[in-house]
Formats: C-alpha cells, structure tokens, sequence
C-alpha cells in the first residue's frame, strides 16, 4: 500500500467515526475525544498537516456542541451515559437503575458469580434494546420506555 492509499483508507475511516450518529448521541465526549486522538495519529504519521488537524478537530467539535444541544433539547430520548431508576408505569415500583448502559437490579438477589451487573442496554439499527445477563431477556427502549415480558416501565433521571 502506497502513501496515498494510507491516507485515504485512514481519512475514511476517520470520516466514518465522525459520521457514526449513534456514538456520537449516546457519548457525545467521548466521540470528540475518540475523533481528537485519530486526527493526532494522523499529525503523527505524516498524513495530514497542522492547518487539516485543526479543520478536523474543528469539525469534531462542532459535531459534539450539535450533539450537546440536540440531546438538552430532547427530554424523551435515551442517553447511555446518563443514570436513570427504571420504575413500573403501572405501580411505581422500582424495577432497578442504569447508569452508563449498565442496569442493575433493586434488590439483592445474588446475579451469578460470573456477572458483575444485571443487565446492559445496547444500541443498534432497529433501536434501543436492554438484555438482562442470566436470563437473556431482551426489553425494547423507545424514548424513556422499556417494554419487557408486557410490562411498562419508565425511566426517570
């Protein structure tokens, strides 16, 4: 592989981390940070000069104040690097808490030696979707809702 077909492979694949709009809204800090650290590797190896890094990096940044604004503006959707208490919409009981995807239980029942957390929330194409560890069910997201075994439940911040 010649020079140019570096740069280019590595500019697209840089392109395709700033384009990514889910990790960007689930993790808008660490999108810039991840996009900082490529263009920096980029600098380092020769591919792009100073005046490119710093269009890059000022692109990475305008994508993370969008991302900022959209998510203040946007009460109803699900953010992966909030915390959240996961409440029945039917009772009010509290089923357990999400902090940064990860979704523990309220009580105390042990989870298995092998597990360190109850369950984990994952994003892909058709959505947002929360998989429990030991069971393997799997409770849909739409906005602030989980649906689960034809439950309701409600996330509150």
């Amino acid at each position: 592989m010649n020079f140019d077909q570096a740069k280019t492979l590595r500019l697209q694949r840089w392109r395709a981390t700033l384009d990514d709009q889910d990790y960007r809204m689930q993790n808008p800090e660490g999108h810039r940070e991840t996009i900082h650290e490529m263009t920096a590797a980029l600098l380092e190896e020769g591919l792009i000069d100073q005046l490119e890094r710093f269009d890059m990096n000022d692109m990475a940044d305008a994508a993370y104040w969008h991302a900022v604004e959209e998510l203040q503006n946007s009460t109803g959707l699900y953010c992966g690097a909030s915390t959240y208490d996961v409440v029945q919409i039917e009772n009010g009981s509290l089923l357990g808490t999400i902090s940064r995807s990860i979704f523990n239980f309220a009580n105390d029942e042990p989870r298995g030696a092998s597990f360190a957390y109850d369950g984990k929330v994952y994003s892909h194409v058709e959505g947002v979707r929360l998989t429990l560890g030991l069971s393997r069910k799997i409770g849909r997201i739409s906005g602030l809702v989980l649906e689960m075994n034809g439950r309701r439940y409600q996330y509150m911040s």
